[in-house]
């Protein structure tokens, strides 16, 4: 008879719902959550359908998972994010710079967040927003002095000029590579 201890099967059963969220991560960013199928990630983590569901009862529960685990990373880093720079055109420059590194590389993650994601996604992006906004007053609070606007209204224009969707509608527009020093250009412009 094979004896299985408690601890084991605990660690089992955490590979197994890790194996599960990478899976349906990597699905998410191939596919989106709109095609997303529990099939799909069952096959990629290599367990069956039935153990998917055991561990997340719905699909939306697990894209939620999936997701938040990838924004708590993400929101982390952006409020650890200071900028270097004390001079006001370098710290408009490493804030748009900061934001432009941090949308490459979770390309896959904003578009899904920003692009038909549950309830639990959406909730997720506007907590990263929130952090964002956070950091952007932050670094605006470094330069006010030097500021045409006031304060609140420079780092009201910076959040909304830096927002993913208007960044994505920039990079893919008439712009393309071009638009952060075209943003930076335009905000040194208004602000400074």
């Amino acid at each position: 008879m094979r004896r299985y201890t408690l601890r084991k099967r605990a660690v089992e059963m955490q590979r197994t719902r890790d194996s599960i969220l990478a899976a349906a991560r990597a699905q998410l960013a191939r596919v989106g959550y709109g095609s997303l199928r529990v099939d799909d990630v069952a096959r990629r983590a290599r367990v069956s359908r039935r153990t998917v569901y055991a561990h997340f009862p719905a699909r939306s529960l697990l894209a939620d998972a999936a997701l938040r685990e990838r924004v708590s990373a993400l929101r982390e880093r952006v409020a650890r994010w200071h900028p270097r720079a004390t001079e006001p055109a370098a710290v408009l420059d490493e804030i748009i710079a900061f934001h432009a590194r941090s949308y490459r590389e979770e390309y896959a993650l904003m578009e899904t967040l920003s692009q038909g994601a549950p309830e639990g996604g959406r909730r997720l992006l506007r907590e990263l927003d929130a952090e964002r906004l956070r950091t952007i007053a932050r670094s605006v609070q470094i330069v006010s002095g030097h500021l045409r606007l006031a304060a609140r209204d420079a780092v009201a224009l910076i959040h909304a000029t830096l927002s993913y969707p208007a960044w994505r509608v920039a990079l893919t527009g008439p712009a393309g590579r071009r638009a952060p020093r075209l943003i930076a250009s335009m905000l040194k412009a208004a602000l400074l």
